[in-house]
């Protein structure tokens, strides 16, 4: 039970209220230390790139160099987070150095010319699909994505048929008729933003749980591990908090459909798109925090346990479901799930402080590293 292992790391941490679980501060013996960038050659032309180097991760980018900085910084102390939670014991070495590159807009990253090698997340709807490069190189992984916080639509259809559902479901005499009280009505459900580094912070999260946890995990919970850790927050005090509700999780699940449990647990959403549920990360978010981050009854906990095992055993995940039964009972407590108040953990103050190193590039450096990224160098 691997799974269960892993997860038992995170549930140690114990979780109240609405949030404080208190754990020990990471141990980094040799800081890095913050030196002067470099001056191009005589003769170089300057680029608007820049490299920050650090322990851990590589983070280029050709805009601020402050929030460069402030980025970089923060992988460092997630990267530590995370280790913490799911490096196994047997696993000694650490996965080779993470290249990164924040590219200004959707369009830029297109320009890159990264080789598609298939999907590795979701398969999510169409708004959610594609906000970022993955490619798990053995010589070190590649994390592209541009610099533009995702702006998502959630005035569709299914936010609509919900409204009518509310307008019906207000009425108890019986006698309403549901699509008549719609007719006419105008109702506007404004957007909701997700933030690129939160996209970033999950892709970085999903990175390193498939090296450093050596089990096969569902899809739906791969995709459930970025979310989760998409909502860290990096506290002035050295501590973080992760596992926060994602900022519209209500609005997001109105507009693209109530989680679909069983479509989900036993894989079926794979190969045939439940028609009640579009899948997105917010959903990904809700179905893994139930099961790591709330607390379960030992029943659920038992059940969990069977299914996880059994898909890191090899079998299907319809096969794995069976440990729950029918699923009514737990697409009831999920649905009830969705509207509590999360809990959320946090870690101790930490004064450890991470300074990775940045540096201008030259524009031959640049279009070297560029090509580099895009596997043509």
């Amino acid at each position: 039970m691997r799974g269960v292992a892993v997860l038992g790391a995170m549930l140690g941490l114990a979780l109240s209220g609405g949030a404080r679980a208190q754990t020990t501060p990471p141990q980094d013996s040799a800081p890095i230390v913050v030196t002067a960038p470099a001056e191009p050659a005589p003769g170089e032309k300057p680029s608007l790139w820049k490299r920050a180097e650090a322990d851990d991760v590589v983070v280029y980018s050709d805009g601020d160099a402050a929030q460069l900085l402030r980025v970089a910084r923060n992988l460092e102390r997630l990267h530590a987070l995370l280790e913490r939670l799911y490096r196994t014991r047997t696993r000694a070495a650490e996965p080779a150095r993470v290249e990164i590159v924040l590219v200004n807009t959707a369009r830029d990253l297109r320009a890159l010319g990264l080789r598609d090698i298939g999907a590795d997340e979701g398969p999510f709807t169409k708004p959610f699909a594609g906000q970022r490069y993955y490619d798990p190189r053995p010589s070190g992984a590649v994390i592209a994505l541009p610099r533009v916080d995702q702006v998502i639509d959630t005035d569709t259809s299914k936010a609509r048929n919900a409204d009518c559902e509310d307008t019906a479901s207000a009425h108890s005499d019986g006698e309403s008729d549901a699509a008549s009280d719609c007719i006419g009505k105008v109702s506007f459900h404004p957007p909701v933003t997700r933030s690129w580094e939160s996209i970033l912070y999950g892709a970085y999260a999903q990175h390193l749980v498939i090296h450093y946890a050596a089990v096969a995990y569902p899809r739906w919970y791969f995709d459930g591990i970025g979310a989760v850790f998409s909502t860290v927050v990096f506290k002035q005090d050295g501590s973080v908090e992760y596992g926060q509700q994602p900022i519209g999780l209500a609005a997001v699940l109105r507009a693209y459909g109530r989680l679909d449990t069983a479509a989900v647990m036993t894989g079926s959403y794979l190969h045939a798109p439940s028609k009640r549920m579009d899948w997105t990360p917010y959903h990904a978010w809700l179905l893994t925090h139930f099961f790591v981050m709330s607390r379960l009854n030992a029943t659920n906990q038992s059940q969990f346990g069977q299914y996880m095992a059994a898909v890191g055993r090899g079998e299907t995940m319809a096969q794995a479901a069976q440990a729950f039964g029918t699923l009514a009972r737990l697409r009831r407590e999920v649905r009830a799930y969705a509207g509590l108040p999360h809990e959320y953990a946090k870690t101790v103050k930490s004064t450890i402080d991470y300074a990775p190193t940045v540096t201008p590039l030259t524009q031959p450096a640049a279009e070297a590293m560029l090509k580099h990224v895009a596997g043509r160098g």
